[in-house]
């Protein structure tokens, strides 16, 4: 094993070339990657890995304030409470059960019971700044890929919509002959699963 001070240059080098190539977002998911990755190579006891766990973050922390991407250290390690997962926000907008989470790294979205999507912008604390009203029943999914946003549920339909174009529905897909109820984006492909025992591909 190369030493653990050794990794942490290599994940901050990591997310600073991803982040030039391909945005903020990319740093967002390599950070949990590499604090991941060094909670099961390390191999210490909890509080050990504790100390190391946040000592990556504040390497890639470094890393990513040196590139503008993020005003603090002190910043991520609230952002990820990466060392013991305490609550940073509560949002208790739906009014009935949310069924599904997701994010693109600026937006928040959840939906549920209630048939509404509703967007939280995480750069402004957390603010509720948009609700999508489209779907006819409860949605059991949600998920971001980028710019684009796609739901599904009891009302067996999927729609795509675009933030980029204030969240134009760009397509609605009626091929599910039941309840849609997960989804999962793949690059430019989204796969669709549900009630009727099948998988669509998109």
């Amino acid at each position: 094993k190369r030493a653990a001070d050794t990794q942490i240059a290599d994940w901050a080098k990591f997310v600073e070339l991803a982040t030039d190539s391909q945005g903020t977002q990319s740093a967002d998911t390599l950070l949990h990657a590499a604090i991941a990755c060094h909670a099961l190579q390390s191999g210490a006891q909890e509080e050990q890995t504790h100390e190391s766990l946040r000592s990556a973050a504040q390497a890639v922390a470094m890393k990513l304030r040196l590139l503008g991407r993020l005003d603090s250290a002190e910043e991520l390690l609230q952002k990820y409470a990466v060392e013991d997962f305490m609550a940073i926000k509560t949002m208790a907008d739906a009014s009935d059960a949310i069924f599904s989470v997701s994010s693109n790294g600026h937006l928040f979205s959840a939906a549920g019971r209630d048939t509404k999507v509703r967007m939280y912008d995480t750069q402004q604390d957390f603010t509720a700044v948009r609700v999508l009203e489209e779907a006819a029943d409860l949605i059991w999914a949600a998920a971001w890929s980028r710019n684009l946003l796609a739901i599904a549920g009891e009302d067996m339909t999927v729609r795509i919509y675009d933030a980029d174009q204030d969240f134009v529905v760009l397509k609605t897909i009626h091929d599910a002959s039941g309840r849609v109820m997960s989804l999962a984006w793949n690059a430019h492909l989204l796969a669709a699963g549900g009630q009727d025992k099948k998988v669509w591909v998109y």
